[in-house]
């Protein structure tokens, strides 16, 4: 999304951190500010459509659904599934793992997809999602990233099969890469973000960027 559209807020993903919550799921909410990979900060807008400066959050990409046009009309707020736990459990990972098609599954999917490439932790994840992926990982010798050359951590087969990691886009066409000599980068430098939306990959001085859809971008964004 850019600054100015507008969108439906979903609900938080995961608790706030010693704040109460500022926007009530079914909100329509302006973006204000972009920031890197996918968080935005929204501005609060009234049933008349007049926006609230002084009431703003940030929100993340998968806790709002843009509307089609910025003057469009709320619409009916999607469903809204239940909270993320603030602790990941075998119990609370096992029923996300059975709810296939979820959004907290394809959530899961998604950053567990990020490891069974990389070997390694994506950056910047939330206490849920990092506990779960210790739940669903087993720490290695190495290597264990896909081109064989570095990671530590191996998905467990149970989570590779449930959460369908061999058929996840991003898995088929880094694997795709690496069969024809590509090499993976954690990240795209030293103290650089390791985002789960996107693998970086070399051959020479090549570079390719596999991101979360499968779709692939000819450097390094």
């Amino acid at each position: 999304m850019q600054i100015g559209e507008r969108g439906v807020f979903v609900g938080y993903s995961g608790p706030s951190l010693n704040a109460p919550p500022v926007f009530s799921p079914g909100a329509v909410v302006a973006v204000c500010r972009v920031y890197a990979e996918g968080i935005y900060r929204c501005r609060a807008i009234t049933l008349g459509g007049q926006e609230l400066p002084n009431i703003t959050d940030m929100v993340l990409a998968e806790e709002i659904v843009p509307l089609k046009a910025a003057g469009d009309e709320p619409r009916k707020p999607p469903k809204v599934e239940v909270a993320l736990e603030a602790t990941a459990t075998p119990e609370s990972v096992d029923r996300i793992l059975a709810s296939r098609g979820s959004k907290h599954f394809n959530d899961l999917r998604d950053r567990a997809a990020y490891v069974y490439v990389a070997g390694g932790h994506p950056s910047h994840l939330r206490t849920f999602f990092t506990q779960a992926l210790v739940l669903l990982s087993d720490i290695t010798n190495g290597p264990t990233a896909l081109d064989g050359r570095s990671g530590v951590l191996r998905m467990k087969a149970c989570a590779v099969e449930r959460l369908r990691l061999n058929q996840h886009p991003m898995v088929i066409k880094t694997r795709q890469y690496v069969s024809d000599g590509w090499l993976i980068r954690a990240s795209r430098g030293p103290n650089e973000r390791r985002p789960y939306t996107k693998v970086f990959l070399l051959r020479g001085a090549e570079r390719v960027t596999v991101q979360i859809d499968g779709s692939v971008l000819t450097d390094w964004p």
